[in-house]
């Protein structure tokens, strides 16, 4: 008769301590196991068909590493407490060894955590946490402390379900999930607590079938080609987004995500999607480096502490890749550079910008604006900013092929800083187009802050839409373009003086500052543009570039022949609260343009409380379209030749201060005219208020 090999074999409560390698077969349980130094292990048929789990848990819950310390992922026994007495865990049918000292101990029926800190007996485990009362189902496993070892552990090409469950706790390695083929329509979950928070701070890159639940991710989330992802109960915090690219599919329900860009090939149920990310760029000086960057933050929260030159942060867990990376200030506008990782919570930076309760952002950010420009997905289905550093950026933007669709808007975004006074208003006044804003305990420099940005800041007044350009200022009287909104600001009302301090220089043969191309949905804002070449531009929209938006932005001293803002034939563009100082010509419109109270030049729309002075030949020159320009409250002064040309040009409502040009205040001919509703203030110009020929209306005054 032949030999037989055969199991070691009884009943489980019989089960002993197996040698290592030894086989063993619980006959009551139908359940084989292996001897191993960590205690008996359960056999997984991962290859099969059987169902399984791979545990994942954080230190605190005995998880280990799988490289260094051994840790399988797998169960090594389960079973149903008997009796409960306090942090114990009671079976008496059980036969606990010392091998389950430090393991992982999971509750399956109320989903909670415990480490075994104890064998008090065979059937008697004392743990770290009072997990248990009689009657509950436990799980004794193996934990592994990290995600990239766990999901490494699940089987390669699988016909089986596969659950990787996770305590609660943060898992700060990256992961990239690819490689485990589902066979039989099965399928991989990564599975989060549902009792307290399972954190995922680690990068993601997606790139199999996965299912995702119950999971808080914190950092960046890229779903590319062959992902297939269904998220149940996840949220995306802080700087996390999803970007997801062509050949990813992902299904949503009940889940709370951010993305970072949108190429719209998902399906949402119960859940709720924010669109839109924001993209830094910061000099190289303030750690931009275009050869390693993507733009994207990496860390973010607010200061704990204050310390010079430092950035403390105790709920952080800031890694060795944050080291000359940047750090945005984005309580008070203000950048540095990270000089030295002291600790997981303390970062030393070159520069004190950070003061407690200051919220941050750490990124990895390009040295060039078009750096960041390149790095937008052609196609934009959510409102992109692009933040840019103070500092001076010599390098012409060209923004073309970004296909933006809905109600998005990509924007340009400079650095104010530091405000350079601010106070409380003793008293406001309004006025069509010179309101004015007193503080009787300052002593400014008499015309100190000309071109500059004020805010109403607090109080009755406050917000965006009564920031105005400043158009001169005595010792305690601000004089600004264009009139307030209501409610206007009035005594106590809180404000501040900026001033751009992001420079883009075209510089050398560079001619233009930013070009657009064919380019819809742009916003530029709070920058100052300086264009040194021999006919340059600091703004020019090309033909077919629609819905351009241009706010606070102050063009310097671009030298003769260069023009501030340009809008060709077939573009528009809309510019507001705009200084054109010193250029050849301050603005250059093609088409059809407007000019509004509190800045604007645009084509084809309204231009709002522009400043232009001191230009080598107009303030503003308007050629042929086939419909009219609206100019509503703007300055227009002290150029050598007409504070507004309009050739061929109908002009409505061309309100404003048309003062001491060397010429007409407006000059119109081949057929342009002057609105007779138009009022506004024309002294001091060199020929007259207005041009005299019929090409334009009486009225102007």
């Amino acid at each position: 008769m032949a030999d037989k090999i055969r199991f070691r074999r009884g009943n489980f409560s019989d089960l002993p301590s197996l040698s290592a390698g030894e086989p063993g077969l619980s006959l009551d349980t139908k359940k084989a196991y292996l001897g191993h130094a960590d205690g008996n292990l359960e056999f997984q048929l991962a290859a099969g068909t059987v169902d399984y789990t791979v545990y994942a848990a954080t230190s605190t819950f005995g998880g280990k590493s799988q490289a260094t310390q051994g840790a399988t992922g797998l169960q090594l026994t389960s079973g149903t407490t008997t009796g409960a007495d306090g942090s114990k865990l009671i079976d008496s049918g059980a036969s606990f060894t010392s091998a389950l000292v430090d393991k992982a101990v999971y509750n399956a029926t109320d989903d909670t955590w415990a480490k075994v800190t104890a064998v008090d007996s065979s059937t008697q485990l004392s743990l770290s946490a009072d997990r248990f009362t009689s009657g509950e189902a436990y799980e004794i496993a193996s934990a592994i402390d990290n995600l990239p070892e766990a999901f490494s552990t699940a089987d390669s090409g699988f016909r089986a379900n596969i659950t990787i469950r996770m305590s609660p706790g943060t898992f700060a390695d990256d992961t990239t999930f690819i490689g485990k083929t589902a066979g039989d329509n099965k399928t991989l979950t990564v599975k989060g607590s549902t009792t307290s928070t399972t954190t995922i701070s680690g990068k993601c890159i997606f790139r199999q079938r996965l299912t995702l639940r119950n999971l808080t991710f914190t950092n960046k989330l890229n779903s590319y080609f062959g992902a297939d992802l269904s998220w149940y109960t996840c949220v995306t915090s802080g700087i996390s987004r999803l970007y997801m690219y062509t050949g990813a599919t992902n299904y949503f329900e009940s889940t709370t995500l951010t993305f970072g860009n949108d190429p719209g090939n998902y399906i949402s149920i119960s859940s709720t999607i924010t669109k839109g990310y924001t993209m830094y760029v910061a000099t190289t000086a303030l750690g931009g480096d275009d050869s390693i960057a993507d733009g994207l933050s990496m860390y973010s929260g607010t200061a704990t502490s204050t310390t010079a030159n430092k950035l403390v942060d105790s709920a952080a867990n800031f890694g060795t890749d944050v080291v000359n990376k940047t750090v945005y200030n984005s309580t008070d506008d203000t950048w540095a550079k990270v000089t030295a990782r002291d600790s997981a919570t303390q970062l030393s930076l070159s520069a004190d910008i950070m003061a407690s309760g200051e919220a941050y952002v750490a990124a990895n950010a390009f040295s060039t604006v078009q750096g960041g420009v390149n790095a937008i997905p052609g196609t934009v289905n959510c409102n992109t900013d692009i933040k840019i550093s103070d500092g001076t950026f010599t390098e012409k933007v060209i923004v073309q092929g970004k296909a933006v669709t809905g109600s998005f808007t990509i924007t340009f975004g400079g650095t104010l800083g530091a405000s350079l006074s601010s106070g409380t208003a003793t008293s406001a006044a309004t006025d069509t187009w010179r309101p004015t804003l007193t503080d009787t305990g300052k002593a400014w420099t008499v015309n100190a802050y000309t071109g500059k940005i004020l805010k109403i800041t607090s109080g009755t007044g406050s917000g965006e839409n009564n920031a105005r350009l400043i158009d001169t200022n005595t010792a305690t009287v601000l004089t600004c373009n264009g009139d307030w909104v209501t409610p206007a600001p009035t005594n106590g009302s809180g404000y501040a003086i900026y001033e751009q301090k992001t420079i883009i220089s075209g510089g050398g043969t560079q001619s233009n500052c930013i070009e657009l191309i064919k380019q819809s949905y742009i916003l530029v804002k709070e920058l100052k543009l300086i264009s040194t070449a021999s006919g340059g531009v600091a703004i020019l929209a090309r033909s077919g570039s629609t819905a351009i938006t241009v706010d606070k932005v102050w063009v310097y001293d671009p030298g003769t022949g260069r023009v501030s803002f340009a809008c060709r034939f077939g573009s528009q563009a809309v510019f507001r609260r705009c200084y054109a100082d010193t250029p050849n010509v301050g603005f250059q419109v093609q088409t059809v343009s407007n000019l509004e109270t509190y800045g604007v030049l645009s084509v084809g729309a309204t231009v709002k409380g522009l400043l232009s002075q001191n230009n080598s030949l107009h303030g503003a020159s308007l050629t042929p379209s086939d419909g009219g320009v609206s100019m509503r409250p703007g300055i227009f002064r002290n150029s050598a030749g007409h504070g507004i040309h309009a050739l061929g040009l109908s002009i409505a409502q061309c309100n404003g201060v048309m003062d001491n040009n060397g010429s007409w205040g407006a000059y119109g001919e081949a057929g342009a005219w002057l609105s007779a509703a138009s009022i506004g203030s024309y002294t001091g110009n060199g020929a007259g208020t207005y041009t005299p020929t019929t090409a334009l209306a009486a009225g102007a005054s």
